[in-house]
């Protein structure tokens, strides 16, 4: 098992994340773009299935040199942007056979693909579409964003909603719980942080456990965004 992570994240979800033998591919430094979002993985790079994945031309290199040989690595037609929302051209997200992001930004290499193998796209107003978005199964995600729980709710994916403020995010109010978070399989998500400490904790135990997915805990702290953690075999 793999998992691209924040280079900025804490050493206690590394140590973590070593001790269940994972392999640690840290993210690369999108020195250009302001912090700490220019380490954020789920801004540079976005995998198609289990072992394909598009990358933006700049981190393209990085990339294809840190994973494995067994994953195809793709390169996209867009840089992240400077500013939002133009820096999201890669943070789309995909529930079930639905593909999810402002796709006014997004980068037309991945748009083309999921085209291609029939995908269904639900185009949305939130740029930090797979930030805001814990997947939890093949029609099931949590989010704290108000656009995203009504849009995926109207189209027929079981939604929990969050309010703001349960995860931290240096240099920002809040950050957002899909990128403190990754599914390892099918059944078992992991958190940057310790969800018992969440307001909502109740509300999110149940939610998972009616979809039956187990927690694992890799910090006991707060809840940390770190752009998603992106686990694959």
């Amino acid at each position: 098992m793999y998992v691209i992570i924040d280079r900025c994240a804490d050493d206690g979800v590394l140590s973590a994340l070593a001790k269940m033998n994972i392999n640690i591919i840290k993210s690369f430094d999108l020195d250009y773009l302001y912090k700490p979002v220019n380490t954020h993985p789920d801004l540079q790079i976005h995998f198609v299935d289990k072992t394909t994945a598009v990358a933006a031309p700049v981190a393209y290199g990085y990339y294809k040199a840190a994973l494995p040989r067994h994953i195809e690595l793709i390169k996209g037609e867009k840089n992240p942007g400077e500013t939002y929302p133009h820096d999201c051209a890669y943070n789309i997200a995909r529930v079930g056979n639905n593909v999810i992001g402002n796709m006014r930004y997004a980068d037309g290499v991945l748009t083309e693909i999921y085209s291609r193998r029939g995908f269904c796209f639900i185009d949305v107003k939130q740029g930090y579409t797979k930030c805001n978005l814990c997947i939890i199964g093949e029609n099931a995600a949590v989010t704290e964003d108000e656009g995203l729980y009504k849009r995926l709710s109207a189209n027929g994916i079981n939604v929990l909603k969050l309010q703001y403020g349960g995860v931290a995010l240096k240099g920002f109010d809040y950050g957002f719980i899909g990128g403190a978070s990754g599914l390892i399989g099918k059944n078992k998500i992991a958190f940057a942080g310790d969800i018992r400490r969440h307001s909502q904790y109740e509300d999110i135990k149940n939610f998972l456990a009616l979809h039956k997915v187990d927690i694992i805990y890799l910090l006991e702290t707060k809840l940390q965004d770190c752009g998603s953690l992106m686990f694959f075999e």
